[in-house]
């Protein structure tokens, strides 16, 4: 049986020698290569700032970002759920705060008891923070909408950028003198533009 499995290994291995060499071209000195330049769709910046302020996202579709889509509606959709939860409880904390002045329980006892009192204060204070977390949440809202909208806008202005291998940049460290105390040191940054027709 192994040794079956030799013989068609073999067997594989030459036929594909054989077919390599049958497909193989000849290149003469008269043959020239010519590449062709990446076709470059030009996006339109007032298009994908009106898509995204009619639907957010929708501009980053309009330029090809289709990954950037998904991101904008789960923080868009997050912040909105999150402002709506936290208006719940700012809600239910003033129902408390409302429920200490109309409690029958204490209607013989006076307002300014010690546990009336320190009831008022957690519910103001929870009543407060809900409040600035809804507010926030809000105010990231309307940051995030205004980004995808600049953010659609910048990528159909940079749409046509050159991403070709001809420009190049290098960092690398720098070390200059002429004796062992005399010496300069510091970092290179050296940018290349090759300009091929």
């Amino acid at each position: 049986m192994l040794y079956f499995k030799h013989i068609v290994c073999v067997i594989f291995m030459a036929l594909f020698l054989c077919s390599s060499k049958s497909f193989a071209q000849k290149v003469t000195s008269n043959d020239s290569i010519t590449t062709m330049k990446p076709v470059i769709h030009k996006k339109n910046p007032r298009t994908a700032t009106v898509l995204s302020f009619a639907l957010p996202g929708s501009g980053q579709l309009y330029n090809g970002k289709y990954w950037k889509a998904p991101i904008v509606w789960g923080g868009l959709i997050g912040l909105a759920l999150l402002a709506i939860d936290q208006q719940k409880m700012y809600d239910k904390s003033n129902a408390d705060i409302a429920s200490l002045d109309t409690d029958t329980s204490s209607l013989f006892k006076p307002k300014t008891d010690p546990e009336s009192q320190s009831k008022l204060i957690q519910y103001s204070a929870d009543a407060d923070y809900y409040r600035r977390n809804r507010d926030f949440s809000w105010l990231g809202f309307a940051a995030l909408y205004m980004y995808q909208v600049v953010d659609a806008c910048v990528d159909a202005h940079l749409s046509e950028f050159d991403m070709s291998d001809n420009i190049s940049a290098k960092i690398s460290p720098y070390i200059k003198g002429n004796n062992l105390y005399n010496y300069h040191s510091g970092i290179s940054f050296t940018m290349k533009f090759n300009h091929k027709n």
